[in-house]
């Protein structure tokens, strides 16, 4: 009453582990739990434990037959597997061969296996250890990149220079009337909206904190607005402020 098990390598890592059960040892697990069952079974008819064994078998055969292949294959899959000296990297996926009742319980189960590590002596290994030189120059470089990473933004009452960021609230217009989707308030230059980004950066050019500038965007045929396709809108900008920016002062620790 053996199992049976024949191992296939099926490419790389992967294994295929077919198992067959013999149909007496299931039939065995079958009966022997439908006993266990018999003993306590409370069936509508009969006193409890005092069912025919034919009742009972027809009344739990299916589920207990279907409890011991489930059973079954989870331990002879074990077994196989300590047989044949297996370590699975994850769980395996089963494929059903025969597991009907009165037959030889078959499967297969695919799963990959660990990959075998081999550790080759080390005597005669050479290794080229990598060896940077970092200047002064580096250094100061690295450090000015930094700093130029974390700019320092101060208000100032003069009008815009290239360098500065300007802070305006804009509204847009066609034939005079308020168009919602280009709106804003507290709108840095540098961060405006995809479309009118470029022409704001100019408008503002030599602007003054509290003077209002007007600057006309085209917008693409193909805008992704039906609204602003195609269209010329005029957009109003009111300078908030201008802001200087400096760099983080660098301290030397001596």
């Amino acid at each position: 009453m053996n199992m049976q098990v024949s191992l296939t390598a099926t490419g790389g890592l992967e294994r295929r582990l077919e198992v067959a059960v013999p149909a007496e040892r299931v039939a065995s697990e079958v009966e022997e739990r439908l006993k266990r069952i018999s003993r306590t079974a409370r069936l509508k008819g009969f006193r409890p434990g005092k069912a025919p064994f034919t009742v009972i078998r027809r009344q739990f055969g299916e589920q207990v037959h279907a409890e011991v292949v489930n059973d079954l294959m989870r331990s002879t899959y074990a077994d196989a597997l300590s047989q044949e000296k297996l370590t699975p990297a994850a769980g395996p996926r089963i494929e059903p061969i025969a597991m009907g009742p009165g037959t030889d319980l078959k499967y297969a189960a695919v799963f990959e296996v660990l990959p075998e590590v081999r550790v080759k002596p080390t005597g005669d290994m050479h290794i080229e250890r990598p060896v940077a030189a970092v200047t002064e120059a580096d250094i100061d470089a690295m450090i000015e990149s930094m700093r130029r990473q974390r700019p320092v933004y101060t208000a100032v009452e003069r009008a815009a220079r290239d360098t500065d960021r300007v802070t305006v609230d804009y509204e847009g217009r066609i034939d005079g009337k308020s168009v919602k989707a280009v709106q804003g308030e507290d709108v840095r230059s540098s961060s405006a909206p995809a479309g009118i980004m470029t022409e704001m950066e100019e408008a503002v050019k030599g602007a003054t904190p509290g003077e209002s500038r007007t600057v006309t965007v085209r917008f693409p045929a193909e805008h992704s607005d039906k609204e602003l396709a195609g269209q010329a809108v005029e957009v109003r900008l009111s300078i908030k402020k201008v802001e200087e920016m400096s760099l983080p002062r660098l301290i030397r620790n001596s």
